[in-house]
């Protein structure tokens, strides 16, 4: 299972409210929602997989250093 770090946000305080009332309602933890969201977007936005060229570039970059 991949690393967990700490990351830290500002949000509209409505979302919010709202985010949390449905974790309550369905009994998830509202750190699996952020996570599921942000997953969502990758694929929905990143349908030519420039994040996995990125990453294959930062990573050959650094075997030159």
């Amino acid at each position: 299972m991949p690393k967990k770090v700490a990351f830290n946000t500002r949000v509209n305080e409505t979302i919010l409210d709202e985010f949390r009332a449905l974790s309550v309602l369905l009994e998830r933890n509202l750190n699996d929602f952020f996570e599921e969201a942000m997953i969502d977007l990758i694929r929905k936005y990143d349908q030519d997989n420039l994040i996995a060229e990125m990453r294959r570039l930062r990573a050959r970059a650094q075997k030159k250093i």
